[in-house]
């Protein structure tokens, strides 16, 4: 295709000096490609230079405990790509030689690789002309040819699929994919696009017509539902040391391997009579009232729900019954750092450090 000379051209030129761009790693190239996953550059590239230095190889990943991961990866959010990177990369060395595979058809088989990422690691590390499609290219090209089916629609990447395929013909499959990648994040944003300085501007369908605006049609999104958390933020002293007690999220869980604390979740925005009236309160706090009035409140939005949360402390001193050790811990306050949080909890022990104005975490 003519415009795929000029938009090479213009990537060479004028494309960000990303880390993962200045190696041929597969490795490092395939870590890159899942941390970008529902992650800004600018947020995603200072994770990527410490889990790279972290775990520089497949095999130091593969290597590492589950909580090492997860430790490395907090902030990031969407947990599920820290585990999977980790399942995939144990795959990798007892089943590739700790060689990542080298085809889109080998690397989509390991835990958390889609057919994006399959076919940008496979395209940039070793050449393969698989098309790449997220959303910014979904938008470069369905402003380009004015098409007008729906974002993630199987029309819309087909449109995508055969127009890539084409731009490959004489050109590295990667750079073609970084280089529509890199136009839909700076140029052919999804707001106020810089047409003006747009390298395929003269062949592009929706700029000659001045409807760039209307394309891509957008999917329709499902509202997030409204969840109620309440916390019982517990602590103590043993042996002169203060402690905080934690729970470790099991298994098939969002925030499965990282730790919060006992929870009581309601239906709706809870109440005092609700709390008492929970299992939980009536098993580890049952001599005390409840009071929301004097509960620290979070607001935390995850993609597909509005967590609303309520953080009541309380000394174990109050306790009615003993923890059950094999649910709760109790973690010294000097240890903390060694354990993972989802960001909600981290955003509350940031909120405690503000409010009590030290060091404390709570």
């Amino acid at each position: 295709m003519p415009i795929t000379h000029l938009l090479i051209s213009w990537y060479h030129e004028s494309c960000r000096p990303l880390p993962w761009r200045m190696t041929t790693n597969p490795y490092l190239i395939w870590i890159s490609e899942v941390i970008l996953q529902q992650t800004r550059v600018d947020q995603g590239n200072p994770y990527y230079q410490r889990f790279a230095e972290r775990f520089p190889t497949v095999t130091a990943l593969a290597s590492a405990s589950e909580a090492d991961v997860l430790l490395q990866w907090q902030g990031l959010g969407y947990y599920s790509r820290a585990r999977n990177l980790h399942k995939a990369a144990r795959t990798i060395v007892d089943k590739y030689d700790c060689q990542l595979p080298g085809s889109s058809a080998e690397l989509i088989k390991l835990s958390g690789i889609g057919p994006y990422t399959a076919s940008a690691v496979a395209s940039i590390a070793f050449k393969e002309p698989s098309p790449a499609i997220d959303g910014n290219v979904m938008r470069v090209i369905a402003r380009y040819y004015s098409a007008d089916s729906k974002v993630n629609s199987p029309e819309l990447k087909k449109l995508c699929t055969i127009a890539i395929r084409a731009m490959m013909q004489n050109h590295h499959p990667g750079d073609v994919n970084q280089a529509l990648m890199e136009l839909g994040a700076l140029i052919c944003r999804p707001a106020a696009p810089m047409c003006t300085v747009c390298p395929i501007q003269q062949g592009c369908s929706s700029f000659s017509t001045g409807s760039q605006s209307k394309f891509p049609v957008p999917a329709q999104k499902a509202k997030p539902r409204n969840r109620y958390f309440v916390y019982l933020v517990l602590t103590g002293i043993e042996r002169e040391a203060p402690y905080i007690v934690l729970r470790k999220r099991a298994k098939g869980d969002i925030w499965q391997g990282l730790h919060d604390f006992p929870l009581i979740e309601t239906k709706e925005t809870p109440t005092d009579s609700a709390i008492t009236d929970s299992l939980l309160w009536k098993s580890l706090l049952s001599a005390v009232r409840p009071s929301l009035l004097h509960a620290t409140f979070l607001k935390h939005q995850l993609t597909h729900q509005t967590l609303h949360c309520w953080f009541i402390r309380q000394s174990t001193e109050n306790l009615s019954t003993g923890l059950n050790e094999q649910e709760y811990l109790k973690i010294p306050f000097d240890r903390l750092h060694h354990f993972p949080f989802p960001r909600l909890i981290q955003r509350y022990f940031e909120l405690r450090r503000t409010m009590d104005n030290d060091d404390a975490p709570i």
